[in-house]
């Protein structure tokens, strides 16, 4: 419990969730051990917090915070640790462990001024509405990584120009910047926004802890993106999945091309399972996209590049996809079902990336279909069930209703 503690939040304030505090306490001699033999990873404990230094294997373009949208939400998240770090420093000491109150509109005053004397940094307009909205976002991503808490009063009543809102940073705020390579941030800066691989990390991390790094920071670990951490792990993979076993109970699922941990019983014993989703959820046209793929290289209609990619045309995925719209559209429900076909793209490629299967599309407007997604494929039950009833001669009508179910392989 203390791994998913640390693994599964940005931190631990004592003060908000004092169980989960005191089992990092407990074991933090163990805990520091494994993260800093693993994946080389700093365990800081305070008084007031503990937190996992998650440093990135590497830096990813395709990973960050839920709540923000656009590059100035986090220009803005920056810019008001900057205004904490300012307060912090000024605080008087002993006053509830450095956490310090703020009102919006005093931080939104600070931001105005220093953005507008910053050289080569794009001056704040909280005239204009969109700017309000990334500064909205920042504050709720930063409450949501539990840097600040918000005492009195909503953001979205300040944004409408209807309220104030009174915060206080927390311990946290100091501790959540780290440092990053530069290499790594030009590397981001200047690569395409959806390449088919991550940028390689030039950091000091040996190749078997960015191994270790990219598993514990998921989804999957693609060879593509790092050969050389890929290969280390190759070679201590049965070390790797005993410490994986033995800290968290998860198994190491490594294939040719990619490597995941998976929580609960071994890949290779599990048996097909039923999911019962959601009407409305976009797991629906994901997982009969990667059945209908599996197909198609089974057939030999698609090959695999050398590294287990499978690329395609966007126009493909996007037809393919309306095709398994039109075919299962009544299982889908009203909103999936009714979704345009741009927004349904739109959706199912945001969920594909974020699971690991996908990147894209790219420059050439083509997307690459990852190695994992061999891992999963959906069909539904109701349809097993109506073939089974054609076998047995029960063909007066269809097969009777049942609960919607996506099989997961």
């Amino acid at each position: 419990m203390a791994h998913l503690d640390l693994l599964e939040r940005v931190g631990i304030l004592a003060d908000d969730d004092p169980a989960a505090y005191r089992r990092v306490q407990r074991a933090e001699e163990r805990l520091a051990r494994f993260y800093r033999e693993g994946p080389g990873w700093s365990l800081a404990r305070t008084r007031a917090m503990a937190r996992l230094i998650k440093e990135p294997a590497p830096a990813a373009a395709g990973r960050g915070l839920p709540r923000l949208q656009e590059p100035m939400d986090y220009a803005l998240l920056a810019w008001v640790l900057w205004y904490g770090e300012g307060l912090l420093l000024s605080a008087t000491p002993g006053t509830g462990g450095g956490e310090t109150q703020f009102v919006l509109s005093d931080l939104a005053e600070a931001l105005l001024a220093e953005t507008a004397a910053a050289p080569d940094v794009p001056a704040l307009d909280l005239r204009d509405h969109r700017h309000r909205e990334s500064l909205v976002r920042a504050l709720r991503g930063l409450e949501a990584c539990q840097a600040i808490r918000r005492l009195q009063g909503l953001p979205e009543e300040w944004e409408a120009g209807s309220g104030n809102v009174l915060y206080e940073f927390t311990p946290m705020a100091a501790r959540l910047p780290v440092r990053l390579d530069a290499a790594e941030l030009m590397a981001l800066a200047t690569g395409p926004a959806h390449p088919r691989r991550e940028p390689a990390a030039p950091g000091a991390a040996e190749p078997l802890q960015r191994a270790w790094r990219a598993l514990l920071l998921g989804p999957a670990f693609h060879a593509l993106d790092d050969p050389e951490a890929f290969a280390a792990l190759v070679r201590a993979r049965t070390a790797v999945a005993a410490a994986l076993r033995d800290a968290l109970g998860w198994d190491l699922d490594l294939r040719q091309g990619f490597a995941l941990v998976v929580r609960g019983e071994p890949a290779e014993s599990a048996q097909a399972v039923a999911v019962e989703t959601d009407r409305r959820a976009i797991q629906h046209p994901v997982l009969l996209l990667a059945a209908l793929y599996r197909r198609r290289v089974q057939s030999g209609e698609l090959v695999p590049d050398a590294d287990g990619v499978l690329s395609l045309p966007l126009a493909v995925l996007e037809s393919d996809l309306w095709g398994l719209r039109d075919a299962h559209r009544e299982r889908w429900g009203a909103v999936l079902g009714a979704a345009s076909s741009r927004q349904l793209l739109r959706d199912t490629l945001t969920e594909m990336r974020a699971a690991g299967l996908l990147r894209g599309p790219d420059e050439t407007d083509r997307v690459h279909l990852l190695p994992a997604l061999a891992r999963a494929a959906g069909r539904y039950a109701e349809a097993d069930a109506e073939r089974r009833g054609r076998r047995g001669g029960e063909t007066d009508g269809p097969a009777r209703s049942g609960p919607v179910a996506l099989g997961l392989f």
